[in-house]
Order: C-alpha cells, then sequence, then structure tokens
C-alpha cells in the first residue's frame, strides 16, 4: 500500500506577550528619560522582528490517520508472515546439517574398527625398522 499526499496546515499568528511587554517598556522608558511626546503605536511593535511571527499548524486528518493505521497494522502482519517462513526455512536447514552431522558420526564409527587395526600395523611396521636399526 502507498500512501501519497501533502500535509495540510492552517497558518496562525504567534505573538510573543512577554517581548510584547519588554519592548513597550522600553518605549514607554525611553520617552520618560528623553521627554518624547510621541505616542506609541501600533505601528512601532510591527516593525519589530521576533514580536509577530506566522506559525503553521497540521490539520488533523482523521482518513488519513486511519489509512496508515491499516498500513501500518497490514506491513506487521506481512512481517509476521515472513518471519515464520524465514523461521521454517532455519528450522529445515538445520534440520539438514544435523542429519548430515549424524551421518559422518555413523562414518567414523564404522571406520573406527579399521582406522584402528591399520594404525597399530603402522606403529608396529615403524618400531620394527627402528629396532632392526638399532642393532
Amino acid at each position: 500500500m502507498n500512501i501519497s499526499t501533502s500535509v495540510p496546515t492552517n497558518r496562525g499568528l504567534h505573538i510573543d506577550w512577554n517581548l510584547l511587554d519588554e519592548y513597550y517598556q522600553f518605549i514607554n522608558n525611553l520617552k520618560e528619560r528623553y521627554q518624547l511626546h510621541e505616542e506609541i503605536g501600533i505601528t512601532h511593535f510591527l516593525q519589530q522582528d521576533g514580536l509577530i511571527s506566522v506559525i503553521e499548524q497540521e490539520v488533523v486528518n482523521p482518513e488519513m490517520e486511519n489509512t496508515i493505521i491499516i498500513a501500518v497494522e497490514e506491513a506487521v502482519q506481512q512481517l509476521r508472515k515472513m518471519r515464520i517462513i524465514e523461521g521454517k526455512a532455519l528450522q529445515n536447514e538445520i534440520a539438514n546439517y544435523l542429519e548430515l552431522m549424524d551421518s559422518f558420526v555413523q562414518e567414523i564409527f564404522e571406520a573406527a574398527p579399521i582406522v584402528k587395526v591399520e594404525y597399530e600395523e603402522k606403529l608396529r611396521k615403524k618400531n620394527m625398522r627402528i629396532y632392526q636399526w638399532s642393532f
């Protein structure tokens, strides 16, 4: 399932009231200190950066949320199915390796008596040669 859409937004104004209060107090202090008689107007505030900003808020779209939830649920179900299939494949592979190892062990058990006899014979021959050289 593919989901492609642009998220609608609503724009709004954000006013930093604390900064605005500080700015207003600053202007009043300037007027008082320098005995200015100019009235404080809205233009004093609108020209200052940071006092008023435009913010974008996402619009909640229940239909889109439901679509996303359904898509995530489907993805989780597919993941579970895939994990089960992978698990069974690994189980089969391990079982095959165990059977192969078991056949190797069987071959070793069958060959052990023969190898023992052959090895003893080699040691006897070697000892005989050493014994012959020592005289």
